[in-house]
């Protein structure tokens, strides 16, 4: 292997596990932070601990809270372009439910449920969860999704 070969694959795999990191991190709630003043250093210390300080200098995985940042906006667009597709190719169509709320701090909130049949199975997703800046009258809110599925196509 030489050595541009072995740094694309270091590159590769640190940054597959940064994105691993960073999908775990969402799964738990935590805060983007974590990973660079926590994670990163207790798997220095179990590398070093378990293979060596040599093998320790090694681990490069970004994990700043900027590039967790980036790694959660990266995975939700991911996410959003495939249900997104689906929706599009979808033969049977699909339902919409609306749910407008207001949090702790007065802040509205629109959650919009898609319903659609993906393979043989029916299935419900998130298609947007959105905190509205503005007041939330029903023709705000229509205004708010209709753009939505213009800006994408649907």
């Amino acid at each position: 292997m030489t050595f541009k070969n072995f740094v694309k694959h270091e590159n590769d795999n640190a940054l597959e596990a940064s994105y691993r990191v960073s999908y775990r991190i969402a799964q738990q709630g935590e805060a983007h932070i974590i990973a660079e003043s926590l994670i990163k250093l207790c798997v220095k210390a179990v590398v070093t601990s378990m293979i060596g300080e040599e093998h320790a200098k090694l681990i490069v995985v970004p994990l700043s809270d900027t590039t967790i940042s980036r790694r959660f906006k990266d995975t939700f667009n991911f996410c959003e372009n495939g249900l997104i597709r689906r929706l599009k190719a979808s033969e049977h169509g699909f339902t919409i439910q609306f749910d407008e709320t207001t949090d702790i701090a007065r802040l509205s909130i629109l959650l919009v449920i898609v319903s659609h049949i993906h393979g043989m199975a029916a299935q419900e997703d998130i298609l947007i969860c959105k905190s509205l800046p503005f007041r939330t009258r029903a023709e705000e809110i229509f205004n708010f999704v209709n753009s939505f599925f213009k800006n994408n196509d649907v």
